[in-house]
Order: structure tokens, then C-alpha cells, then sequence
């Protein structure tokens, strides 16, 4: 998904003014695309790459190193130690995210970048009601992330939660809405189209496995993988860029 969101960027990997920083973290990283186009973007600044399981290092810069952490029971960083800190597509999958987000927020150092960038999971359908196994497909997602504390809703709440903890100054949200199929004449929402149905049809595939007492089975996956590949189904979904730089510490009297 990383090259389709980057194209929609304009090729760039976040709208915020980063200037030169020297200490960069990425919780959920994912392939490490990401830290590690961002090492070398900056290749004076040391790159931390995140995640729960190990990433193939085989391409990754030498000033980028990776930590094999569970964030949900562990936090091995200092404060105010990380001139930029960002998450993609990480907090929706979170239990309580605030308190994650807010761990996150504590790592930045003053006048340091905070990138929080999620989705929001009400999908919707351009050129009429959304499909029968659309519809099916993500009431039952809902509901197992109901029972589990996860918020669908995360995406939309990013910059409240910046704006609301007062450590942050020049709070900015982008809100796209992402194409799920590649039905758009604009080349750039094509390609987002077509790595968003790839991206997703691949995370979902195995889903019955983790949400199978919530109902989930592999035929209603299967639906909504088969309606992804309709191009007659104008299917959006919300994705916000959030970021935000943090309030320099003033100077004591």
C-alpha cells in the first residue's frame, strides 16, 4: 500500500516539514519500506523501524536499524527522544489506541514531528448502496473489533487527539479518500485503487482465522475480495494524514 499513498503524496513520504532531523522512529513498520526510504532521505539521521514481527533487512540502509517490540506490552523508548515519530495503519489495529498514541506523543522531542496517519473503516460506495457482501463483510468486522476495544472510527479522531493534548502546535489533517478498486480516469487514483484492492484482498485473506467465532468465513471473505475486482463498484475508503509539530519547551527565567 505504501507505493500507492506515496503516489497520492506526490511522491514524497509525508506532507511535514521535517527539516533535518536526526533520531526517526516508526512504530508498525511493517516491510520497512518506509524507515527505510526515510534513512535514505536523511542519511545524517539514525532510523528506527519498529514492529511486532521481524522485516527483511536485506535492503536496509546502514543508518537504519529494527526492533522486534510487541507495543502492546512493551515500550523500550525514552522520552522526548525522537525528532520524528510516525504510525501508518497501526492504531486502528490497537486496543485503547489513545493510550499508544499518547506513549508515542511522549517520544517526541520539543519542536519534533508527531505522523499519525489511519484509516477510517466506514466504507462507502460512490455510484449507489454498498454491495450486499461489502455490507456483511464489514458489519462482522465491526463487530469482532467492538468486542476486542478497537475503534473503526480512528482515522477520523487523529487530529482531535493531537489538538486535545496540548503538547502539539501546527496540527494539519489530510483526509483522502482512497479508491478500493482502480475505476478512476486520473492515473494517480488508479494506481492507489489498484494497491489498495491488492493490499487488502492480501490482509483480509486469512481473516476467518482470527474472527471466526464473530461469524467470519472464508465465503464472505471471498465476496468481498470479488467485489473488489468489480470495477461497477465506485468503493471509497477514508484515510487521514495527520501530523504535528510539538511545543518547544520554554526557556526558564
Amino acid at each position: 500500500m505504501h507505493s500507492g499513498l506515496k503516489a497520492f503524496l506526490g511522491g514524497i513520504n509525508t506532507q511535514a516539514p521535517l527539516g533535518n532531523p536526526k533520531a526517526i522512529l516508526e512504530l508498525g513498520a511493517g516491510s520497512g519500506v518506509w524507515a527505510f526510504e526515510m534513512a535514505q532521505q536523511f542519511p545524517e539521521a539514525q532510523v528506527t523501524a519498529v514492529d511486532i514481527s521481524p522485516v527483511n533487512e536485506t535492503h536496509k540502509p546502514a543508518n537504519c536499524k529494527f526492533q522486534q517490540v510487541n507495543l502492546t506490552k512493551d515500550w523500550p523508548f525514552e522520552p522526548e527522544s525522537f525528532d520524528v515519530v510516525h504510525m501508518r495503519f497501526l492504531l486502528v489495529h490497537m486496543p485503547n489506541w489513545p493510550e499508544l498514541a499518547a506513549k508515542a506523543a511522549s517520544a517526541v522531542k520539543p519542536g519534533g514531528y508527531l505522523l499519525l496517519e489511519d484509516i477510517d473503516h466506514h466504507i462507502y460506495r460512490e455510484n449507489g448502496p454498498l454491495p450486499d457482501e461489502v455490507s456483511k463483510f464489514y458489519d462482522i468486522y465491526h463487530s469482532h473489533m467492538g468486542k476486542t476495544n478497537v475503534d473503526p472510527d480512528t482515522g477520523v479522531k487523529l487530529k482531535t487527539f493531537l489538538d486535545e493534548s496540548k503538547l502539539f502546535e501546527e496540527v494539519q489533517c489530510l483526509e483522502f479518500h482512497a479508491p478500493m478498486v482502480p475505476f478512476k480516469e486520473d492515473a494517480k487514483l488508479n494506481k492507489v485503487g489498484e494497491v489498495m484492492r491488492i493490499s487488502l484482498t492480501r490482509a483480509y485473506a486469512s481473516l476467518h482465522l482470527r474472527m471466526g467465532e464473530s461469524g467470519m468465513t472464508p465465503e464472505i471473505i471471498k465476496g468481498y475480495a470479488d467485489k473488489l475486482h468489480d470495477p461497477n463498484h465506485w468503493l471509497y475508503m477514508p484515510i487521514f494524514f495527520t501530523w504535528a509539530r510539538k511545543h518547544e519547551k520554554k526557556a526558564e527565567a
